[in-house]
């Protein structure tokens, strides 16, 4: 089969692989030897089919009640919402309940598992669903504080992936910050960098958001005055920042953030009665925030409030908002383009307690 080859230049095979989506690439791995190579081993091929597949296709990672992770496909879903899950059993990532029990973010197709079991404390483990690639854990590290927060995130600079762990220490006026300790992947130890700026701050969420570059956090700032504000932890730099939310926004009682089509954006409820969401339309420029949606829940008919953190949020490209409930079998599909919405109840016989925004990719962390 070598005649592949052969037959056309090397620049134009790549070049053809390259959009090709990473299910299919699996597949050709068995066309010839070179192809094998490239498609398994070749970082710069990697990256280059990320770059041009990963605005194209839009997934999230499902994470069930037996410690398995399956990668779906929002276009798919909208269309078989009530059978995917079932129908991509065996794209399922099975691991030991025991021993990797949450994913604590994604990025450019990985996504970095977290292990509370690990002696002397506890570990995280980054791995590829789509190529099913598992790679070395970290090495342990201890619960130093009385509230942690995980990041995940890629550091362009150096081709690094990095773990971060954010300790935060009980005192007066709320949780102040006092150590992060940062991992990365490859490395044989922790690292120590500077915390955020020295004021008083509550996270709102445990796991941050990778996006520009940077992992985010909603959390309470406490000085002059109590607001929300975002955390923003730069994978290059290693230093931190705060950015503002859109103005009006910021002493809201309740608020999520999520990236949806690599955009950082602020999800509220509205007085009980309306689904709002504004959307970061240049990363780190808090005057680009820009209303996305403002949704009325006698129009969703959905008789009580969004319980945000209970809930998914996925946009996909042809305009549709994806709300899947987590630990509940039910879908939401809400159309910008004619204020449509559909309810579907999922057929799947699992639990499903989690879901992150995914791409799927051939990269590998190291």
């Amino acid at each position: 089969m070598e005649i592949v080859t052969d037959v056309f230049p090397s620049e134009l095979v790549i070049e053809i692989l390259s959009w090709l989506p990473v299910l299919s690439l699996i597949r050709f791995k068995c066309v010839c030897k070179s192809w094998k190579s490239l498609i398994s081993h070749n970082k710069a091929f990697a990256k280059l089919q990320l770059e041009r597949t990963s605005l194209k296709i839009n997934h999230v990672i499902l994470t069930s009640s037996d410690s398995s992770f399956i990668p779906c496909s929002l276009p798919r879903l909208l269309e078989e919402p009530s059978s995917i899950m079932d129908q991509d059993q065996d794209r399922c990532l099975r691991l030991d309940k025991f021993e990797y029990n949450e994913v604590i973010g994604s990025c450019n197709g990985l996504i970095c598992l977290h292990a509370d079991y690990c002696a002397p404390g506890f570990c995280f483990r980054p791995c590829n669903p789509s190529t099913r690639l598992r790679f070395d854990k970290s090495p342990p590290l201890a619960s130093m504080g009385s509230s942690l927060n995980f990041g995940f995130g890629y550091d362009v600079s150096c081709d690094t992936y990095k773990v971060v762990v954010v300790v935060s220490q009980l005192r007066l006026r709320g949780l102040r910050l006092c150590k992060t300790m940062l991992h990365s992947i490859g490395d044989t130890c922790w690292r120590e960098i500077l915390s955020v700026p020295d004021v008083p701050i509550e996270f709102r969420q445990i796991n941050g958001l990778f996006v520009g570059g940077c992992v985010n956090w909603l959390a309470n700032k406490f000085e002059p005055f109590e607001q929300l504000v975002i955390v923003s932890l730069d994978m290059r730099q290693e230093a931190y920042r705060l950015l503002s939310l859109p103005q009006g926004t910021s002493e809201l009682p309740s608020a999520e953030i999520q990236v949806l089509g690599n955009c950082l954006c602020l999800f509220y409820d509205f007085k009980r009665t309306h689904f709002v969401a504004w959307k970061m339309s240049e990363y780190g420029v808090p005057e680009s925030w820009t209303p996305l949606l403002t949704i009325s829940y006698e129009h969703l008919r959905w008789d009580h409030r969004f319980y945000l953190n209970q809930w998914l949020i996925c946009l996909c490209g042809d305009g549709h908002i994806f709300m899947l409930a987590k630990k509940q079998k039910l879908v939401i599909i809400y159309n910008l383009s004619d204020n449509s919405v559909k309810y579907v109840e999922l057929a799947s016989n699992k639990l499903w307690l989690d879901a992150n925004d995914y791409v799927e990719s051939l990269v590998s962390p190291c």
